[in-house]
């Protein structure tokens, strides 16, 4: 009788479920950072003498400095998104969505780029 009645005050204080997660900025960003990730890396390595033009990576970064670069820019915007699903004003909501859409339409404008000038 008293798990029984422990169950429904648990119940009766339960928060409503959660809105479902926008996945689309997520896998927006990952696909984007990743083409460009994986143009830049193929062609520092096919001999048609391009460097990689960001500061940050040097000339010719290996594959572990130029992924573990992406990963961190992806990481690190996944953590402010997800920091900002709950908040009740929606343009607290909408901002970093906005830059996850920026930072996929940058990484893939990249990726297309080094494809479209260095070679695949």
């Amino acid at each position: 009788m008293m798990i029984a009645l422990l169950l429904l005050t648990q119940l009766a204080v339960a928060p409503v479920a959660a809105p479902a997660r926008d996945w689309k900025p997520y896998v927006s960003m990952i696909v984007g950072q990743s083409l460009d990730a994986a143009s830049t890396q193929r062609f520092l390595v096919n001999g048609s003498g391009c460097i990689e033009a960001n500061p940050r990576y040097g000339p010719h970064p290996t594959a572990t400095r130029l992924w573990l670069g992406k990963a961190a820019v992806v990481g690190v915007l996944s953590l402010y998104l997800a920091m900002s699903e709950r908040d009740s004003n929606k343009w607290v909501r909408r901002l970093p969505k906005l830059v996850a859409y920026y930072a996929a339409g940058q990484g893939a404008y990249s990726g297309v780029r080094n494809v479209y000038v260095c070679g695949w």
